[in-house]
């Protein structure tokens, strides 16, 4: 019996519409994630990092090639991939739990209130927010806004989670806490998780495999790093391995050639 591939991007380029022609921001990009894999993209701005995720999410389609979940094309978004944003999006006039909750109606048309609810409030406690699911957007910090766009992306049932430099904007522990929080929920839950970020210490912390971009236009991928650690992970025991230090070496050796090839 022949394995579904899970979610894979086949010989993808993309280009947009520019003042002298296309702007070519992908080409050639292939890659197979795996089911319950974990898979970090870096690289430098303006490499296709997060129009890649934008082609997973079915946000934009591809100009060339394709991009297949469960051998399937993707062609609009789906509750199946849920993306988490830098900026959290989360409605001003709405609560924490209001928030997360037109997820869970918008994808649960058949389940009753009561359950929908249910859900709702089942992730926001997941996510650590118990006593804040009242609260309007601007009664929370950031931390816990970003907090809200997991619960919401997580109450959808995904089987991929999507993250766009999703704790960018966040103080050093505050971030350190959403990481933690990524990891026990990608274990715990078996997610696939898929997020673009500048942090390199943040790619080996959470990845399976870490997915180098090369600079574009055209950009495709550079290389690939294999992330051997055991899960679960343990934040402090991994930054003190040996393996630690010499895979974010070779994370900023990549970025490092890749600077020094481009024409000023």
């Amino acid at each position: 019996m022949s394995h579904m591939k899970f979610l894979e991007i086949i010989n993808v380029g993309k280009s947009f519409p520019g003042k002298d022609g296309p702007n070519e921001v992908l080409a050639g990009v292939s890659l197979e994630i795996r089911k319950g894999e974990a898979i970090s993209i870096i690289g430098h701005s303006g490499c296709g990092k997060s129009t890649l995720l934008t082609l997973i999410a079915g946000l934009e389609l591809p100009t060339t090639g394709a991009v297949c979940f469960k051998e399937r094309e993707i062609e609009k978004p789906g509750p199946e991939r849920a993306v988490v944003f830098q900026n959290h999006s989360l409605l001003p006039w709405r609560t924490v739990l209001q928030n997360v909750l037109l997820a869970v109606d918008a994808v649960f048309p058949g389940q009753s209130r009561a359950e929908r609810r249910d859900r709702a409030e089942r992730w926001l406690v997941k996510v650590g927010l118990k006593d804040h699911m009242q609260k309007y957007p601007h009664q929370i910090s950031g931390g816990m806004k970003q907090r809200t766009g997991i619960a919401r992306a997580l109450s959808m049932d995904p089987e991929v989670l999507l993250l766009d430099e999703p704790f960018g904007a966040l103080d050093a522990l505050t971030r350190a806490n959403l990481q933690d929080e990524v990891l026990r929920l990608h274990h715990e839950e078996h997610l696939t998780v898929v997020m673009v970020t500048h942090d390199i210490d943040e790619a080996v912390l959470i990845s399976d495999r870490i997915v180098m971009m090369r600079v574009g236009p055209r950009a495709g991928i550079g290389r690939i790093l294999d992330v051997p650690f055991a899960r679960p992970r343990d934040r402090l025991a991994l930054m003190q391995a040996d393996d630690f230090a010499h895979i974010r070496a070779d994370c900023v050796k990549f970025l490092y050639a890749q600077h020094g090839t481009r024409v000023a």
